[in-house]
C-alpha cells in the first residue's frame, strides 16, 4: 500500500465538492474514499448536522458523540471565531431551510425555477422578492462557511459532503460557483430499487417511480453546472475498481497524490448522516452490493422495465 504524506496545513478552502445522488446510491462510500485523499475532509451531510448536534447520543462516524467529537467542536469554535458569534450552536447554523422533499411538484416554485436556470445573478435577485429563495440563499450561504471552518481546522483545501436534495445542492453552488465541483453517483435502477423497497419497506411501483423522479430531478438541477465542474461516478465501478475510479476523481479536482490500494478506514471518519454501514468497523473492504439479482422477482424486474428501463438506459445500464 501507497504510504499517505499528511497534505501541509491549508487555512484556505481551495473547492469544496457536493456529492449528488438520490440516496442509496454510494455517497457514503464515496465520501470515505474520498476523505482517504490528503486534500480532503469528508464530513458527510451536512443537512444531518442539526440531527446529529440536538441529541447526546448521536454519533459521528469515528464512533464518539458529536458533541464531544474533538472534530465536530474544533470546526464550531472557528465558525464562532470566523463569524463573531460566540454563542454559535452548529447544528442550528448549519439547519437545512425545511424539510426536504423528494421530487419537485408539478409546478416548481419561483426559487426551484431559480434554481434550475442556475445564475447566480438572477438568483440573488429572485432572493429579494421570494421568501423561500432567501431562506435558501441563507443556507448556502452558511454551508460554505462550513466548509471553510472545516478547511481550516484540518488544514486540507478541499471539503466533502453529500448534499442531500438536489434543492440544496444547488443552493450550494450558487452561493459560490466557482469553488463548486459536483459529483454525480449512479447507481443501476434495479439495485437502486431493491435497496429502497427493502430498507423503506415500498412497493417496486412506487420505487420504480421515484428512481425516475428522483433523477430527472439531479439531472435537471446539475444541467447549468459547466461541465468542467462536474463529473458522474457509477456506484458499481467504484465497487469494482476503487483505485481506478479514485483517480479519476482526483484527476476531475487537480489531486496529485494518489494511492494504489483503498480500504475503508472507518475510525477516521467524521461523516455525519448516511449509510448505516459507516459504523462497521470490522468491514475495511469495498464490497459490491448486487442483492437485486437474487431478491427481484420476475415481476419486479418486468415492473421496473416498464417504469425505469428508459432513465436506466439513459443512465449507461444496457444489460
Amino acid at each position: 500500500m501507497a504510504t499517505v504524506v499528511a497534505a501541509p496545513a491549508a487555512q484556505q478552502l481551495e473547492k469544496f465538492v457536493c456529492i449528488a445522488s438520490i440516496g442509496h446510491s454510494g455517497s457514503t462510500l464515496l465520501g470515505m474514499l474520498m476523505d482517504q485523499f490528503p486534500e480532503c475532509t469528508s464530513m458527510g451531510e451536512i443537512t444531518n448536522l442539526h440531527k446529529f448536534t440536538a441529541q447526546p447520543d448521536m454519533l459521528c462516524g469515528c464512533g464518539t458523540p458529536v458533541l464531544k467529537c474533538p472534530f465536530w467542536l474544533d470546526v464550531e469554535a472557528e465558525l464562532r471565531r470566523k463569524t463573531g458569534d460566540l454563542s454559535l450552536k452548529l447544528g442550528e447554523f448549519a439547519r437545512p431551510t425545511e424539510k426536504k422533499k423528494t421530487a419537485f411538484r408539478k409546478l416548481p416554485a419561483l426559487s426551484e425555477l431559480l434554481m434550475i436556470w442556475g445564475s447566480p445573478t438572477a438568483w440573488r435577485l429572485g432572493s429579494l422578492i421570494s421568501p423561500r429563495a432567501r431562506r435558501e440563499r441563507d443556507f448556502g450561504e452558511r454551508a460554505v462557511l462550513v466548509y471553510e471552518a472545516i478547511a481550516t481546522v484540518r488544514g486540507t483545501p478541499i471539503t466533502v459532503n453529500s448534499a442531500g436534495a438536489t434543492t440544496q445542492m444547488k443552493s450550494i453552488y450558487l452561493a459560490d460557483p466557482a469553488r463548486f465541483r459536483g459529483i454525480h453517483v449512479i447507481r443501476d435502477g434495479r439495485g437502486w430499487t431493491c435497496s429502497q423497497m427493502r430498507r423503506e419497506k415500498t412497493s417496486m411501483e412506487f420505487s420504480a417511480k421515484l428512481f425516475v423522479r428522483r433523477h430527472w430531478n439531479t439531472e435537471l438541477m446539475m444541467r447549468s453546472i459547466p461541465e468542467s465542474q462536474r463529473m458522474q461516478v457509477r456506484y458499481e465501478d467504484m465497487c469494482r475498481d476503487p483505485a481506478g475510479t479514485m483517480r479519476n476523481v482526483a484527476q476531475f479536482l487537480g489531486i496529485e497524490s494518489q494511492l494504489s490500494e483503498y480500504t475503508l478506514k472507518k475510525h477516521e471518519f467524521h461523516g455525519v448522516g448516511g449509510n448505516p454501514m459507516r459504523f462497521r468497523y470490522d468491514e475495511s473492504t469495498v464490497q459490491l452490493d448486487e442483492k437485486w439479482r437474487r431478491d427481484l422477482s420476475a415481476a419486479d424486474l418486468e415492473l421496473f422495465e416498464n417504469i425505469g428501463g428508459e432513465t436506466n438506459r439513459r443512465l449507461g445500464y444496457t444489460d
